[in-house]
């Protein structure tokens, strides 16, 4: 589910129906303060109602309301007031961990029976979510995943759930402190004076080493011209989502500071220094979501580009569907070009949009999903007439 060459399919959803419940309170919100249109909440109520409708996990928790939360008649779009109670009401059943704690005792039950395979998996994923959600990274929950059920050399499970058990001990509630130490460009030198130290300091030499392993002394010990910025007491529960927040905090940094200097790079080397105590471990830059696709090679490339060129050409899609095309196709090349992932996410939306317009008075997202579900969907013209012979 966390590999990140899995078939889409396969893969953990982005969100289960916490996230989803969170998601539309905010999305209330912004419809109260005018921000976003009433109708952007008619699709993320139809969304809702479905992820009720097949999460197990929450229709136990929420008995015997549970019939419903999973009907989208009983959902009030039309009232933001009423609807955020009703959002409220769910989401009161799902906090602090409850969501998290029936999704780990269904589990484990369904992998002691172990014939269950749709039920473990959609269990499995909905789990992988929430930690997400919760703050786990990505990469933690996929490493401890390798270790404890695909390592090579270990030993056969014989005991099911004792195997589960102790690798859901393996994320703890409790947060960890961290320092995290990152090297940056020298023009962020003078910010160390006005930056509270214990946030972090900036130094043009580099930190003590606390440890003795190799790796936390080349990082220490390499050439490097610029400045070692090192944040202090990051709350985490792993070293990978602490390496996330500490260049989260440069980020922040650096956008300000960029505001000011304009042609100065604020460059930043993505290889990061994490501490936990004594304990140390150095971190190499993950691929970035959107580099991971696969790719054509050189020798390919000029048969594409021919070929993509001829089908989106002017005098084929008309002068107007062609500038929506070019802004489309410049988005997304900024959306690759960046390395935050909010940035390339509004982006690859906005380049959605510029293709697909939407009328003044119709909720963008329902016309992107209205244009865009026939285009995505394997076999929909069978299934529109399938649909069509059942429903006489």
């Amino acid at each position: 589910m966390l590999f990140d060459y899995s078939l889409d399919s396969y893969k953990a959803p982005a969100l289960n129906t916490l996230s989803r419940c969170t998601e539309l309170l905010r999305t209330i919100a912004d419809v109260q303060s005018g921000l976003v249109r009433q109708k952007t909440l008619s699709p993320m109520v139809e969304e809702i109602a479905f992820s009720v409708a097949n999460d197990v996990a929450v229709k136990e928790i929420t008995k015997p309301h549970a019939h419903n939360f999973d009907r989208l008649a009983w959902w009030d779009s039309g009232d933001p007031a009423r609807l955020e109670v009703q959002a409220q009401l769910l989401r009161s059943f799902l906090w602090k961990r409850a969501y998290e704690r029936e999704l780990i005792q269904q589990l484990r039950v369904a992998i002691v029976d172990g014939k269950q395979k749709t039920l473990i998996s959609n269990l499995a994923a909905n789990l992988v979510v929430e930690w997400i959600r919760q703050g786990f990274s990505r990469h933690y929950i996929f490493l401890k995943t390798r270790t404890q059920f695909f390592g090579v050399g270990l030993p056969e499970i014989r005991d099911p759930t004792a195997a589960f058990d102790e690798f859901i001990s393996f994320f703890d509630p409790n947060k960890k402190k961290f320092d995290v130490c990152l090297k940056g460009h020298r023009v962020v030198m003078g910010l160390g004076n006005i930056l509270p130290p214990e946030i972090g300091t900036i130094s043009d030499t580099p930190p003590a080493a606390r440890g003795t392993r190799v790796k936390e002394r080349l990082f220490l010990e390499g050439v490097h011209d610029g400045v070692y910025i090192t944040f202090h007491n990051i709350e985490a529960f792993d070293a990978r989502s602490a390496r996330d927040q500490g260049f989260q905090l440069l980020n922040n940094i650096s956008t300000i500071a960029a505001f000011h200097v304009h042609r100065t790079p604020f460059s930043v080397d993505r290889e990061a220094l994490v501490w936990e105590g004594q304990r140390s471990v150095v971190l190499r830059p993950p691929a970035m979501a959107m580099h991971k696709h696969d790719e054509c090679s050189v020798h390919e490339l000029p048969t594409r580009f021919t070929k993509t060129v001829g089908a989106l050409a002017p005098a084929r899609v008309g002068l107007a569907a062609w500038g929506r095309l070019r802004a489309a196709l410049g988005l997304h090349a900024s959306a690759l070009a960046s390395d935050d992932v909010p940035v390339q996410l509004t982006t690859l939306w906005a380049a959605i949009e510029a293709i697909v317009p939407s009328p003044l008075d119709e909720s963008r997202i329902q016309t992107v999903s209205d244009t865009l579900g026939p285009v995505l969907t394997r076999g929909y013209a069978k299934k529109i007439v399938v649909d069509l012979h059942n429903s006489l």
